[in-house]
This record gives C-alpha cells, sequence and structure tokens, in this order.
C-alpha cells in the first residue's frame, strides 16, 4: 500500500491530474458512495454522463438526469479537501506506513500476555496478516523495531527476564 500512496503522490505532480479526498469524518452523502461516474461536456454537443456497471454501461443524454449529477459532482467538489490538503494527506499516510507506527495501525486483534502484572509491564502481539507485530503495552501507538525486537529476544534468551 505504501507504493501505492507513493505512487499516486507522484502523480499529483502532473498539470493533468488532480486528487482530491473526501475524509472518512465527513457525514454527507455524495455521489461517490454510489459509484463512479463520468460527466463528459463538449463544446458543440450536450453534455452526457456515463455510468459504468456489472453488465454494461449506460449513457445518460436527458437534460435532468445529466443536471442531477452535475449538482452531485458540485456536491462532491465541495465536500472533499482541496488538492493540496489531499496530497498533505497522502503523504501523511505515506509516513504513518514507514516505520514501526505503520504495523501498530494496521495491526489488529491484539493480546496482552495472561501473565502480564498490573502494571502493563509486558507486549502486546498483533496479528499484521501473514505476520505478527508487537508493542509495549505502555506504548500503544508504536510497535517495536527491528533492533528493539533483537534486544528483545536476546534478553529473553539470556534469561534475564526469570525472578
Amino acid at each position: 500500500m505504501l507504493e501505492q500512496v507513493r505512487h499516486l503522490i507522484k502523480l499529483a505532480e502532473r498539470p493533468n491530474i488532480t486528487f482530491r479526498v473526501i475524509p472518512a469524518s465527513v457525514k454527507t452523502w455524495t455521489l461517490a458512495h454510489n459509484g463512479s461516474f463520468v460527466l463528459y461536456e463538449f463544446a458543440k454537443a450536450a453534455p452526457t454522463v456515463h455510468l459504468e456497471h456489472y453488465r454494461a454501461p449506460v449513457f445518460l443524454y436527458e437534460a435532468t438526469d445529466v443536471s442531477a449529477y452535475k449538482d452531485a459532482l458540485d456536491t462532491l467538489v465541495s465536500t472533499a479537501t482541496g488538492p493540496d490538503e489531499s496530497i498533505a494527506l497522502m503523504a501523511n499516510i505515506a509516513k504513518n506506513l514507514e516505520g514501526p507506527q505503520a504495523m501498530a495501525t494496521l495491526a489488529t486483534n491484539w493480546r496482552k500476555s495472561s501473565r502480564s502484572n498490573p502494571n502493563d509491564n509486558c507486549v502486546e502481539v498483533g496479528s499484521l496478516g501473514g505476520s505478527a507485530a508487537v508493542r509495549d503495552t505502555k506504548d500503544r501507538e508504536g510497535a517495536a523495531n527491528p533492533t528493539q525486537w533483537s534486544t528483545f529476544l536476546n534478553a529473553v534468551k539470556s534469561d534475564r527476564f526469570t525472578n
């Protein structure tokens, strides 16, 4: 996913490509929630809307239909973040995907050892696809990087955690 986000950011440098993101916090319904559409506007012909469906495409030519899509497009544009803010959001997503914090963000079903003490001095293990992420119970935003994990394993192997 990181490479895809980086690729989108790179594409945004082209003059003919603009990204606008609809934040997850937005509660306003937009046509984007219904699927994709293309509004074609021509210099010497009436506008047309193209809808791609499962079995066949549909073209809308009626003025009332096209007008409804134009209005919905205005709502979509006013709801989405601006191009600069959208790129900043994608850059932040890429940054979060680059380090140990990415593992903490993507991992699910965190489990704490039943042998941990009441002070939360323990590690948690979370499911991360076919792998696992490890984090300190006191730092739920981060995950162990390879150096921290290696240090922890060496301490376990040398029996430094026995009572």
